[in-house]
């Protein structure tokens, strides 16, 4: 269901973005890191907002179901920590040489993961937050 937008629905994205790029220049001068660097963050952090306002403005049920399976990387990247602390305890500090066993077993922990979140949204019917329409 769409609602019309709030007042405060343009001078909140405005807001957001303005924010961003005054932390984004503050962090720069008072943190010591390179100007690439920040400029990269930076931009990843707009393309970010841009990503969640077309979500909210322009719903769609294939954005959705990205957003989903998004959601379950991170239980993917739990679940692999998880596991990995009790193989390190059960087989010891030698498994850590094996970087196909390490990147293969964090590969299937996110494919879990993914398919997970995808599974959680199709619950959901994938079904995202409370729209408003442009």
């Amino acid at each position: 269901m769409t609602k019309n937008r709030p007042k405060w629905w343009n001078a909140y994205w405005i807001i957001i973005v303005v924010v961003t790029i005054i932390v984004g220049i503050t962090l720069l001068f008072f943190q010591r890191i390179s100007v690439q660097n920040a400029v990269f963050y930076l931009s990843l952090a707009l393309v970010a907002e841009g990503i969640a306002y077309y979500g909210r403005v322009k719903p769609s049920l294939s954005l959705t179901r990205i957003m989903y399976i998004l959601m379950g990387v991170p239980i993917g990247f739990f679940l692999w920590v998880f596991l990995w602390n009790i193989s390190l305890g059960v087989f010891g500090r030698w498994i850590n040489e094996n970087f196909v066993l390490v990147f293969g077993s964090m590969a299937i922990c996110l494919l879990i993961g993914c398919i997970t979140g995808d599974f959680i949204g199709r619950l959901r019917h994938y079904k995202g937050p409370e729209q408003y329409s442009p």
